[in-house]
């Protein structure tokens, strides 16, 4: 076993042979930071925000028709991406409700769901649940068309986000 000396030695003898290797990991550390900083993008269409679990019950459990779920992480880059496109194709398919669960926010919800991946689609309707782990607009889109048929044409519609409210 190496002592704690010895560690120590080859981690400095490491990091002054190899001045890129810190360079990297600084430079990394500041992209990081970065996206971090950068605002959550907004959904916009006719998306609703759960925030709770009687929310949920609310929203999708008493909606009679076919319900998709976005489960995202604000800090997640694939979730950032799809917010956008997810509130666009709840204008394209209006017969389906689109809701947003922050997994970080609302974990009772994302632990009943057992969300193990974001972001984590979840088709609610009469067949069984259809789930897809990431975000592939195709596959989306493929799911919603066994529920919706096809998506009508949407342009220049001002989105708005609602925030559910539990009764």
């Amino acid at each position: 076993m190496l002592s704690a000396t010895a560690v120590y030695e080859l981690v400095f003898g490491f990091l002054v042979h190899h001045p890129l290797f810190i360079a990297y990991i600084v430079i990394m550390s500041i992209v990081t930071l970065y996206r971090r900083s950068k605002p959550f993008p907004e959904t916009g269409g006719n998306v609703v925000t759960i925030t709770s679990l009687a929310e949920w019950k609310n929203e999708v459990d008493a909606h009679g028709g076919p319900v998709l779920a976005d489960f995202y992480a604000t800090w997640c880059p694939p979730c950032k991406t799809a917010a956008p496109i997810f509130g666009r194709m709840s204008l394209e398919y209006p017969s389906v409700k689109f809701v947003k669960v922050n997994v970080d926010e609302v974990g009772e919800v994302s632990s009943a769901q057992k969300i193990t991946a974001m972001p984590t689609f979840k088709l609610f309707s009469k067949n069984p649940v259809e789930t897809i782990q990431g975000f592939n607009e195709g596959q989306i889109r493929k799911m919603l068309k066994g529920v919706a048929g096809e998506p009508i044409v949407v342009k220049d519609i001002a989105p708005t986000t609602t925030h559910a409210k539990a009764e």
